[in-house]
């Protein structure tokens, strides 16, 4: 086909095709109608963050332990820190803030610490242990205060060696345990506690007995033989 014979026969094919009618759709919108679209960045509402519960208010009853002298239970606002849980005890039951040490599934619970913080709650129930030493140093100020006799002179010397005695340094660590941790091993009360626990854990008083005499054996050199001997002895006596 010669390009003459081509071009008649597009020409032809258009006229052909411009007499046929283009059927729309019912919704066609020519071009110059139709609006101008612009994309937008779709917007979603994030889900708001779960709402922490309230936290609680007023004041809560904790039991405080003591394998020695009994155990009490103390009112102490919920919004409260550790050292007015220990202010509580020191109002109820006399025993002086500065002598606590309080204990949490084996933890020392810290002063400035919340109750909150600690989980702690009504019915909650902490551990009392006394610290090393700190019973003397409770008495002795109120001792000394009121007895002003000028003559006594003597009497007045041996104050500084009680003061001195009391404010002893923590003892240092032990085979690798912190301070904190050696000072506890030194308490009595820590062993009867832990006889207790292993006591309820095992259902027999016998091998909780046996553990307890095995640890107490890591730990001779730093409790002293003669205690060790009185904490087993303690021990073995309880029903």
């Amino acid at each position: 086909m010669s390009t003459v014979d081509e071009s008649l026969f597009i020409s032809q094919f258009l006229a052909a095709y411009a007499t046929q009618t283009t059927k729309y759709p019912v919704d066609y919108i020519s071009p110059g109608l139709a609006p101008i679209w612009t994309s937008k960045r779709a917007t979603f509402e994030r889900p708001a963050k779960p709402v922490k519960p309230d936290a609680p208010q007023g004041a809560i009853q904790v039991t405080i332990k003591s394998l020695k002298t009994g155990q009490w239970t103390v009112d102490v606002p919920a919004q409260g820190t550790i050292a007015d849980l220990k202010e509580a005890l020191q109002n109820k039951a006399g025993i002086m803030a500065n002598t606590q040490r309080l204990v949490l599934k084996g933890k020392a619970l810290v002063d400035s610490k919340s109750l909150e913080e600690y989980g702690l709650s009504t019915g909650s129930i902490v551990h009392l242990f006394s610290k090393a030493g700190a019973a003397g140093s409770t008495s002795t100020p109120t001792a000394t205060e009121p007895s002003t006799n000028t003559p006594c002179s003597a009497d007045a010397t041996p104050a500084p060696a009680q003061e001195s005695d009391s404010k002893k340094p923590v003892v240092a660590s032990y085979r690798g345990l912190s301070e904190e941790g050696t000072a506890i091993a030194k308490e009595a009360d820590f062993w009867y506690w832990l006889n207790d626990h292993l006591n309820e854990k095992l259902g027999s008083k016998e091998d909780a007995s046996l553990m307890v005499k095995g640890f107490l054996g890591q730990y001779r050199d730093l409790i002293g033989n003669a205690n060790t001997k009185e904490i087993e002895k303690e021990i073995k006596n309880k029903k």
